[in-house]
């Protein structure tokens, strides 16, 4: 199953291609958006509750 940003891509490359027109695009577009933020969380350190302090919790 695709994620939601490999179909926002597809979609935009559906559309570049004129397989699907710019309505189209942008009614999909908007169904295919995540509610959760897209952070991109491999570029931060491991985060592990055990190795912080009572201070820093």
């Amino acid at each position: 199953m695709a994620t939601f940003r490999e179909a926002r891509e597809a979609l935009l490359l559906a559309n570049d291609l004129d397989l699907i027109d710019d309505e189209e695009m942008l009614l999909l577009y908007n169904l295919n958006r995540s509610k959760n933020l897209d952070i991109p969380y491999w570029k931060y350190e491991k985060f592990e509750l055990d190795s912080l302090s009572d201070d820093e919790c």
